[in-house]
């Protein structure tokens, strides 16, 4: 949705949209046809619409977005993903000689925290928690091997 509401003001165009089949056991679209299809659905002419689809990590993304990007001369990029995986995907892309600038999508706040049950474990912790270590392992383990 970041994508398209920015795309109608003219602020970025093309949008590419970017992202594999994570799981290849499931006969699914990629993440890049899924949300190509969304885009034009919410008004985003096709032919302003870059796909990358074989990607299945922030890396490969990264580097394959990169490749799509410079064929098509473009250098500089707004980058939309999830608030959470903005700062590890930047650095991908950034490490990519691409100029980004983030916008970050899918906030998400812990609201206010005034009961007692609010300080109790919740399904909701445990999902924020276990997005959180994904990022944290994800930076390291990418820093470890040297991509970003």
């Amino acid at each position: 949705l970041e994508a398209a509401r920015l795309y109608h003001p003219g602020r970025a165009r093309p949008v590419l949209v970017s992202g594999g089949i994570v799981d290849p056991t499931l006969d699914a679209p990629s993440e890049a046809e899924l949300m190509r299809d969304l885009l034009i659905r919410l008004g985003v002419p096709d032919i302003d619409i870059l796909l990358e689809s074989a990607s299945t990590d922030t890396w490969s993304n990264a580097v394959a977005s990169s490749r799509r990007l410079k064929e098509a001369a473009i250098e500089e990029v707004v980058l939309v993903t999830d608030a959470t995986h903005m700062g590890r995907a930047v650095r991908c892309f950034e490490s990519q000689a691409l100029r980004v600038t983030p916008a970050a999508s899918d906030y998400e706040t812990a609201g206010f925290l005034n009961r007692p049950q609010d300080y109790l474990p919740s399904v909701d912790a445990a999902e924020t928690s276990e997005e959180v270590f994904h990022e944290w392992l994800g930076t390291i383990v990418f820093w470890l091997q040297g991509k970003c």
